[in-house]
């Protein structure tokens, strides 16, 4: 979208106020780091608990202030009411993506077994059979022989119960080592003690007002009921430049890449943005001779929100290159001349000339109905003459379709009149010669 400048006082100080104003912050543009500790709790022998404290350390305003739309308390009021739960669904999708890879794996693995067990039984059956067809010996010998099949049967099945024992004791390993951790042994994940979590908020500081305590205890009490996972919260009361997530999770199946799934979130959290409008950029208007001799070029197009700054922005000269956009809030008729005006363009490029009557025709052909008509085999399907369907694109499907239905074509369109060798209905060819008759 093309914005062109009025020729104000200040104009290219306001211009780049708005610029500033109609481009998009993402959460990650204002991310100094990003600090993810990862710690195991265990309290008695039944409740154990893996908690994620995620540290958010944001730029000081001085840093993105004339550049970025937004401060530091939209900044946290962002992270208390909209990021949160923003993360916490990420993280349950990948849970859930995690639980479901391990359950195809640990399907496909059972089945492999069950495919090896049913083979050594096919062999031990078979042996039997083959020590029953011998003949010609005592019984005792048979006997003997039998008894020999099944120690090697149980032999094998004992094997299979020693490979498979060492998976019981690796999953089970993780609890021990929590319980040594809590019995004051070598910690599991980190040296850091975790504070106990159901412990209460700690009281602020004595310098702080009341005012600043209940407000502060209000916005962590609504972050805490925003999902059970949340069990902690704080933040920067002071300079608002850091806050702090400690989230509870199950022991089993809960590891994962914390670190990973923040930066994602933090890469598509979007905390400033006008709708449809990404970026803006100030460039440089040839055409201007009154004004600054520059103009906004932004990635998106909206009309409605840019006619609230029509003191700095010239409304008689603002254009996109989105059709439709311009059909819909400016007119089909503008929309024509914004056809003519790209294919124009296009053609420039290429150092080609193309007579505007001829551009005027192809934009009449898709707009004469109101609408913005794409020249295209989609947009042909509505057309009466099959011949003119078919030397388009897509001729054995049209023909087809003309077939089956028994489409009549009145050879009325210049196509389907050359087609057939016609003289096209157009120009000298819309009269018809008489010869004089002596």
């Amino acid at each position: 979208m093309d914005l062109h400048l009025l020729p104000v006082p200040n104009i290219e100080k306001r211009a780049d106020k708005l610029r500033v104003r109609i481009t998009s912050v993402k959460l990650a543009q204002v991310l100094e780091r990003v600090d993810v500790q990862e710690t195991l709790v265990v309290k008695g022998k039944m409740e154990r608990h893996r908690h994620y404290r995620v540290h958010f350390q944001f730029l000081p305003r001085k840093a993105y202030r004339g550049t970025l739309c937004t401060t530091p308390q939209r900044i946290l009021r962002y992270m208390e009411e909209g990021f949160v739960r923003r993360l916490l669904d990420a993280v349950k999708k990948k849970l859930e993506h995690i639980s479901s890879t391990k359950m195809l794996n640990t399907t496909k693995e059972r089945e492999r077994k069950s495919a090896s067990n049913h083979d050594d039984a096919g062999e031990c059956l078979q042996g039997q059979l083959d020590l029953d067809d011998v003949g010609g010996e005592s019984s005792d010998e048979g006997e003997g022989e039998g008894d020999t099949v099944d120690v090697k049967a149980r032999s094998r099945h004992a094997q299979d119960q020693e490979y498979e024992e060492p998976e019981d004791e690796e999953r089970e390993a993780p609890s021990d080592e929590a319980e040594m951790g809590e019995d004051g042994g070598m910690p599991s994940k980190t040296s850091d003690t975790e504070e106990d979590p159901s412990s209460p908020i700690p009281p602020p500081e004595e310098d702080l007002d009341v005012v600043q305590t209940r407000a502060k205890t209000v916005r962590v009490n609504s972050v805490l009921q925003s999902h059970p996972w949340m069990i902690a919260y704080d933040f920067d009361v002071k300079k608002e430049e850091w806050c702090t997530y400690t989230i509870r999770l199950d022991l089993v199946g809960s590891k994962l890449d914390m670190t990973s799934v923040v930066e994602e979130e933090a890469k598509k959290a979007v905390l400033h943005a006008v709708p449809n409008i990404t970026r803006a950029f100030m460039v440089k208007d040839i055409k201007d001779t009154s004004g600054c001799g520059k103009m906004l070029q932004t990635e998106g197009v909206n009309f409605v929100e840019m006619f609230k700054y029509n003191d700095i922005v010239d409304m008689r000269r603002i254009y996109s290159n989105d059709i439709h956009a311009i059909a819909n809030t400016l007119g089909i008729e503008a929309a024509r001349m914004a056809i003519v005006r790209e294919v124009a363009n296009v053609f420039a490029v290429y150092g080609i000339e193309v007579d505007p009557r001829h551009l005027l025709l192809v934009a009449d052909y898709m707009t004469f109905d109101g609408s913005y008509r794409a020249c295209n085999r989609i947009a042909m399907e509505n057309n009466a003459s099959p011949l003119q369907q078919m030397t388009f694109e897509t001729t054995m499907n049209f023909l087809k379709s003309a077939t089956l239905s028994g489409v009549q074509d009145q050879l009325k369109s210049p196509s389907s009149r050359l087609v057939l060798g016609r003289v096209v209905s157009l120009g000298t060819g819309c009269i018809n010669l008489r010869n004089k008759m002596v």
